[in-house]
């Protein structure tokens, strides 16, 4: 038998190599595929350019019942000067020189996020020692101390608010539409309230400025 070169032994051991090589590559489990890319985070939400901050979602309406239900309210007074009293429960007598009557708070209509806290509106009695049923719109600023009345609105006489809708202008004014039961004209007031009817008022600094009815 003739005896390999040296030439040839190195040149199997290299092809053996590579068969080696060859056969690990294919027996090899597949890679797997590449992560997923993270995804790029969402765009920031653009806020009003008024405030550099979050809007506010409006506060919960049975937490703002509770602390109205101890709130100090301005009674207005019917051709003198208002009443201030201190509802104990959602209601209060009051008794001045010329008159004496009873407040109540009936309901809490909603609120309105404003860049200082919120504006809150609530239906309130008031009956002065007669038949009639005076029922106003009054609404309380919450700055996060406590809610303050700033304004109050006559809305009608033994009528029954229902609900608030806002529209905003701006960070301090806004459109307030108030939906709420009334009589037919020539209707005698002993009758219920059961005609829907709308009033659009305009509320600017925490204030009720005017009115529009329809």
């Amino acid at each position: 038998m003739t005896a390999a070169s040296p030439s040839s032994a190195i040149a199997r051991r290299i092809a053996g190599v590579c068969l080696a090589c060859a056969l690990a590559a294919g027996c090899s489990p597949e890679p797997q595929d590449a992560a997923a890319p993270i995804a790029a985070p969402p765009p920031p939400v653009r806020y009003d350019a008024a405030r550099d901050e979050a809007p506010r979602e409006p506060p919960d309406v049975g937490q703002l019942r509770e602390r109205l239900r101890n709130a100090t309210v301005d009674v207005p007074g019917d051709g003198a000067p208002d009443v201030r009293v201190r509802l104990d429960g959602g209601r209060a007598d009051y008794r001045t020189d010329s008159e004496h009557g009873t407040v109540e708070l009936i309901a809490v209509l909603g609120a309105v996020p404003t860049p200082d806290g919120a504006d809150v509106f609530a239906d309130v009695s008031v009956i002065r020692g007669g038949s009639g049923d005076f029922r106003y719109l009054m609404l309380f600023h919450d700055a996060g101390a406590g809610l303050r009345q700033t304004s109050s609105f006559l809305v009608g006489d033994r009528v029954v608010p229902n609900g608030i809708e806002a529209e905003l202008t701006d960070d301090a004014t806004y459109t307030l539409r108030l939906e709420y039961l009334d009589r037919g004209e020539g209707e005698a007031m002993a009758e219920p309230a059961h005609l829907p009817r709308e009033l659009e008022l305009e509320v600017a600094g925490h204030r009720i400025l005017t009115r529009s009815a329809r």
